[in-house]
């Protein structure tokens, strides 16, 4: 069974999955930076990877849901997102529309609608 752990302080969230409790082969992990502004609490996802062979088992959700979890307690209203493919070595990168439907299908909605799939880095919000 794999085991989460994760770590807030109060401008970063990290959330860790290894493969079972006692592994240290770490096979996902999701960062997101923390930003306050006035009375105000925001964050953006900076890191979310899962290794292929993890992948299509709700590990991703898995740690997303921790992330935002932690993320409600600390007061924040939203959390952000700049998909841009960013593979490991030796992987092929995934397409903009498919990292596009992986956090729409989290609840993500593009912040502008006139948004087009096909273009790299627009901005998607998952609000509270």
């Amino acid at each position: 069974m794999n085991t989460i752990k994760s770590n807030a302080t109060k401008d970063r969230v990290e959330i860790k999955l290894f493969a079972d409790y006692n592994s240290k082969e770490e096979i996902g992990r999701l960062i997101v930076n923390v930003f306050s502004v006035g009375n105000e609490c925001y964050s953006r996802i900076d890191y979310f990877y899962v290794k292929p062979e993890h992948r299509n088992q709700r590990n991703g959700k898995s740690m997303f849901l921790k992330a935002i979890t932690k993320l409600k307690k600390m007061g924040c209203v939203y959390l952000t997102v700049y998909p841009n493919p960013e593979p490991q070595k030796g992987e092929v990168p995934l397409s903009y529309e498919a990292l596009y439907k992986i956090y729409n299908h989290l609840g993500f909605v593009f912040v502008n609608n006139t948004d087009e799939e096909n273009s790299p880095n627009k901005e998607m919000r998952y609000e509270f």
